[in-house]
Order: C-alpha cells, then sequence, then structure tokens
C-alpha cells in the first residue's frame, strides 16, 4: 500500500542534506581509518571509529549502519520465499523509527498516516523515498482495504499495490483475418 500525503517536497534538498552529512563525516573518519567503508564497518568497529567525534556525528553515523543492516536483513526475509509479516513488519517501523526519529526526514502528515495504518492492522510501515513530504508504505497482508481506509481519513490518497512477478514477455494473440 502506498499512502500519498499529498504534501509536495524538495527531493534534491533533502537528499542533499542528510548525504551531504554523512559524506563529510565518512572522509573525517577516513582520515584517521583510511579503510573505513559503510558497505563493510561493523557496529563494534564504528565506535572505535568514532572515538573524538561529537554525539550527533556518532548518533547519525549509527543510524546510517542501522540503516543498512535493517535493508540486508529485509532483503534476507524477502529472498527467503514464505514472508512472515511480523518480521517483515517488524523491519519496517524499525527502519521508519530511524528514518523519521533519527534522519529527520519523515513529516507530521507522514507520521499521522502511518499512525492510521499501523492502527487499521498494517503489519508495519515507513516513510517511501527522500522523505520531507510525498508518500509512505505500509505492508498490509488481509486488511487493505481497513488500511486504505485509514489513510485517506488522515488526508492521504491511498493506492493499493500488490506483487507482481514484473515484466514478462508473453505471446502475441493469433491475429484472425
Amino acid at each position: 500500500m502506498l499512502g500519498d500525503s499529498l504534501t509536495p517536497k524538495d527531493t534534491q534538498a533533502v537528499l542533499a542534506r542528510v548525504k551531504d552529512r554523512v559524506l563529510g563525516l565518512v572522509n573525517a573518519v577516513k582520515l584517521s581509518h583510511p579503510s573505513f567503508s559503510l558497505a563493510s564497518v561493523t557496529p563494534d568497529d564504528l565506535d572505535s571509529c568514532l572515538r573524538g567525534f561529537s554525539h550527533e556525528d556518532t548518533v547519525l553515523m549509527r543510524a546510517t549502519v542501522a540503516n543498512r543492516d535493517i535493508t540486508a536483513r529485509g532483503k534476507a526475509v524477502l529472498a527467503g520465499g514464505s514472508v512472515d509479516p511480523h518480521e517483515l513488519g517488524a523491519l519496517l517501523n524499525e527502519q521508519h523509527s530511524i528514518l523519521g526519529g533519527i534522519l529527520g526526514i519523515s513529516t507530521e502528515k507522514i507520521d499521522s498516516l502511518i499512525d492510521g495504518a499501523v492502527k487499521a492492522g498494517a503489519a508495519g510501515c515507513k516513510i517511501n523515498g527522500s522523505g520531507g513530504g510525498g508518500c509512505m508504505f505500509a505492508y498490509a497482508p488481509g486488511c487493505a482495504g481497513e488500511v486504505a481506509a485509514a489513510i485517506e481519513s488522515r488526508g492521504g490518497r491511498a493506492y493499493i499495490v500488490s506483487v507482481d512477478e514484473g515484466t514478462r514477455v508473453e505471446p502475441s494473440p493469433e491475429v484472425s483475418a
């Protein structure tokens, strides 16, 4: 389910704000730890790399690494075949907590749509895209109609989406003359 907050956003500004902060911090860490990489640093190694950095910088880097790890766990859940709705929902909620609470890219309207979706039965929700407005995503197996109604009752526009196998080539239908 996608819930459009109907709030315009400045994608480039939101992405630049977070990206610039993280990249600046990565470059600062590399001055004392030249082999530092966000792709491979462990949470324990991160703590030693961030000694001497401000609390705000440490929180930002921990959030960035946590998002990386949540994404990897989500990918594993989806690749496993049978998806446990509670497990996937918990990952979505955990990621939204970081995106909204720490990185500050959510909005009151998005948070209201998410609150309504969860109260209507969604297993989990998160802001979608760059944040600062725009859309949220709700994983709502078995209760899409109720979640859509909750999103719309809070001033959003709901779009029920479903999983598909993706683009495929189908044979052309025979044309009879």
